[in-house]
């Protein structure tokens, strides 16, 4: 592979980073990379200064020499911003829920992120619901619902037919008026018709998943319970005159429920607390 030449590093005295002068793209890009995990331990440990002019040089010399307008240079910007934000508390821009929406499904078509952690759990779920004919799927952060028509596919290919499949999913209530539970639920309804699965959605509109209660579930006698949870049970890791009492709490009624199954995905972080005891 060739590689257009531009830059060496040399270091200053009044420099905390390798100055820019001739190299190669290569390796501008993986000192690039160096630099950018430094600089996230620097905003993580809370140290400004560092973190600062870490991405000040990184800006100025590493950006401008390897390119920010595609490859590792374009993906390498879009962390410079991210910890920017992070360091100066910067809002991201102001969104509006339909171009939430479409930004989700392209973020969703274009990464195999959380395709992958779908497919698991749906695995996982379908293997569990084996042998029964009334299944009910929790879902404690529903988004756009876009787990779901693939498990209602594999329930219609099911040897010996689909059973009755009734769906509770929770998100947070629409801030433009909007019943988007419901349109999810309307779609998934349909889709469902389309293959032969029987059918029955509920939303739940809950800011916080501790504001949810376990008699809204409505889970049913004689119902194989399924509790799916995509990146949800670290929002409940929030200051608390109890640490942990709120994330104890909603594990407690999960358990009540008697699922046969609980599919949790969440991202490794630790959120710079204190270590929290393991809950089993």
């Amino acid at each position: 592979m060739a590689y257009q030449t531009a830059t060496t590093t040399t270091m200053t005295a009044n420099s905390l980073f390798p100055q820019v002068t001739t190299s190669t793209s290569e390796e501008s890009a993986i000192l690039l990379v160096h630099l950018l995990m430094t600089c996230a331990g620097h905003v993580e440990r809370g140290e400004a200064v560092q973190a600062a002019d870490a991405i000040k040089e990184m800006r100025l010399q590493l950006l401008t020499s390897v390119g920010s307008g595609f490859g590792i240079g374009k993906v390498a910007g879009y962390f410079l911003d991210a910890l920017h934000r992070r360091l100066y508390s910067v809002p991201p821009p102001a969104t509006t829920a339909a171009e939430d929406e479409l930004l989700y499904h392209h973020f969703y078509e274009s990464s195999p992120y959380l395709k992958f952690a779908h497919f698991t759990a749906n695995q996982a779920i379908l293997e569990a619901f084996d042998g029964a004919d009334r299944v009910h799927v929790v879902d404690l952060g529903l988004m756009h619902g876009l787990q779901w028509p693939a498990l209602i596919q594999a329930f219609a290919r099911r040897p010996g037919g689909a059973p009755s499949v009734r769906l509770t999913g929770v998100g947070p209530p629409s801030p433009d008026g909007r019943d988007s539970l419901r349109e999810t639920g309307v779609k998934l309804a349909e889709l469902a018709r389309t293959v032969g699965v029987r059918f029955s959605f509920m939303g739940i509109a809950a800011t916080h998943l501790d504001d949810v209660k376990p008699w809204m579930l409505n889970v049913s006698a004689g119902e194989a319970v399924a509790v799916n949870s995509m990146f949800q049970l670290h929002k409940l890791l929030r200051e608390s005159d109890k640490p942990g009492a709120v994330i104890d709490s909603v594990i407690a009624w999960i358990a009540g429920l008697r699922p046969r199954i609980v599919t949790v995905v969440e991202q490794e972080a630790d959120h710079n607390k204190v270590f929290r005891r393991p809950v089993h």
